[in-house]
């Protein structure tokens, strides 16, 4: 069976959408085999932001806020524990469903977005990395001469 694809379009900065990606990380523990998870960070990421526009026009939704979840043809914007055990369900449902369609994956396609999925984490660990290399630099290049 082939697996459903879970996007969530959100921002870094929201707390709604850091609790959607929890909730879909602590989920894809149990049901791994039922879809796979994909983050698309819209304020950073223009292509990103045209693609959640693109889908919620298909799908004949206004979005004015994130996290906006679309699963298949199912999408629902905001996240709370009320939305959880729907959420579950659907993927379950889409996952045994025969009429499964990735309406993003067709909409990436059809309009060749080169989107990236990013994991938030992604950006501090670099910023970490840059951090160490300038104090590392500035260490090795500002020593005092020892005579």
């Amino acid at each position: 069976k082939e697996k459903v694809n879970v996007y969530l379009f959100g921002t870094d900065t929201c707390r709604h959408c850091a609790d959607a990606k929890e909730y879909f990380g602590d989920l894809i523990e149990t049901h791994e085999e039922y879809f796979n998870f994909i983050y698309l960070e819209v304020s950073k990421n223009q292509d990103n932001a045209s693609l959640m526009t693109d889908v919620s026009d298909e799908l004949s939704i206004n979005v004015t806020a994130v996290p906006y979840i679309v699963i298949g043809k199912y999408s629902t914007v905001g996240f709370e524990d009320s939305k959880k055990e729907e959420l579950k369900n659907k993927i379950e449902e889409l996952y045994e469903s025969n009429d499964y369609e990735d309406i993003v994956d067709k909409i990436i396609k059809d309009k060749k977005y080169d989107v990236t999925s990013t994991d938030s984490n992604s950006g501090m660990v670099t910023m970490v990395l840059i951090l160490v290399v300038i104090v590392s630099l500035f260490v090795f290049f500002i020593k005092p001469n020892k005579k």
